[in-house]
Order: structure tokens, then sequence, then C-alpha cells
């Protein structure tokens, strides 16, 4: 549960708030799945979407753009699922 919360974390800080959608004052929040295995993402699948393709696509970047963490040697070699939840927020975006 602990290295999961690290891989949500490092998605987040991965996102790059697209100039376009900045502008355009949009904002909301992504819904994504991916699979991980050793560090690398793939398989990266909107499950629901802000209404912005701009935002969509800058989620979808930020899940394969993030720097995970080192995987427990208990994961190594093993193919996970998950689900993140990426926010663009224009009151953070500072």
């Amino acid at each position: 549960a602990e290295f999961a919360t690290r891989v949500r974390a490092a998605v987040q800080a991965a996102v790059s708030y697209p100039a376009t959608a900045r502008n355009m004052g949009l904002s909301g929040k992504a819904r994504l799945q991916f699979h991980w295995r050793d560090g690398v993402a793939s398989q990266v699948q909107v499950l629901q979407g802000t209404g912005s393709t701009a935002l969509d696509r800058a989620a979808m970047d930020s899940v394969t753009r993030a720097a995970y963490p080192p995987a427990p040697d208990t994961l190594k070699g093993k193919d996970l699922v998950y689900q993140v939840t990426v926010v663009f927020d224009l009151a953070s975006d500072r």
C-alpha cells in the first residue's frame, strides 16, 4: 500500500499543466489505469476523463514521464495494475 501511494505521488509530480488549458481556465480530474513493471508504465488508458482532450493527454503523459520510486524486492518482475487520479487545479498550479 505504501508503494502504491508513492507511485501515485510520482504520477502527480510529473503533471505538466498544458498552457492552452490553463489559459482557457480548464481544470478537472482524470482517472487513469496503467500497467507497471520494474519502473516502466504501459497500457495507459483513461477511465474517466476531464472533458478536455488536452488535459486527458497531459494526464496520460504524466504516467509515462513519472520518475517512479524503486520497487521493493517483493514487487520486482511483477506486472502490476494501478489506478490513479490526476488532478489539474488552477489554484495550485502557480
